[in-house]
């Protein structure tokens, strides 16, 4: 093969794994925009406590330091990076009435939001407001 053949192959497979790519990431992003869709953005409250590259799973869609998260009194507020949202993943602001909190470990917590399951800091679900029966235990 000569070099200009083999130059033209590795960029086709790069492009169809690119290719690929960008279709298996569109289709599990479905999955964050349904919240999306569900939580639209709002401005978080000033005194919101914000930190910038948090790892977030939405059932089996992982968004590892691809979030940046604001908690107020009112809801989790989930910026995803530009990178992520190049994919389709938006942002969106999940009440606190929503959020049913199912365990909160050390570094890791676990709750649901209507049909999905969410994963992410901990430090942020410690945050929520005491929501009747449901424990944040480790």
């Amino acid at each position: 093969m000569s070099p200009a053949g083999v130059v033209v192959f590795v960029v086709a497979i790069v492009a169809v794994d690119a290719a690929v790519l960008w279709v298996v990431f569109r289709y599990c992003s479905r999955m964050w925009r349904s919240l999306a869709l569900r939580f639209p953005p709002t401005d978080p409250a000033p005194d919101a406590v914000y930190k910038r590259r948090q790892s977030f799973r939405v059932n089996f869609m992982n968004l590892s330091r691809c979030v940046d998260v604001a908690v107020d009194e009112q809801a989790l507020h989930l910026r995803p990076v530009r990178f992520a949202r190049w994919f389709g993943v938006t942002a969106c602001s999940v009440p606190w009435e929503h959020v049913r909190v199912k365990k909160v470990g050390r570094w890791w917590g676990v709750a649901v939001v209507g049909a999905a399951t969410i994963a992410g800091p901990a430090w942020c679900l410690r945050l929520a407001p005491a929501q009747g029966g449901d424990a944040h235990s480790a």
